[in-house]
């Protein structure tokens, strides 16, 4: 077993839905408060793979992960492991 802080970093692959929602996001919080910038992206590295704190994924996607809901990243995950 390894202890692993929700503060650390995971490493997903988003989907389309992913994408949809992260956008989607944006748009209402654009629409409540009209000097929030533009859609800035996560980055990805060269195999699609973006970094995350786990809180945070777990905060962006919650009502959106679930057995028979389309997800919105892939369900393999990679973990930074801090030693």
């Amino acid at each position: 077993m390894v202890d692993f802080n929700i503060n650390n970093y995971v490493w997903v692959k988003l989907t389309k839905r992913g994408w949809a929602i992260l956008e989607g996001r944006h748009d209402t919080l654009k629409s409540t408060f009209p000097s929030v910038g533009d859609f800035i992206s996560p980055k990805e590295d060269s195999e699609g793979w973006s970094k995350w704190q786990l809180w945070v994924l777990m905060s962006t996607f919650d009502g959106f992960v679930g057995m028979g809901m389309q997800e919105p990243f892939e369900t393999t995950i990679k973990i930074d492991v801090i030693q």
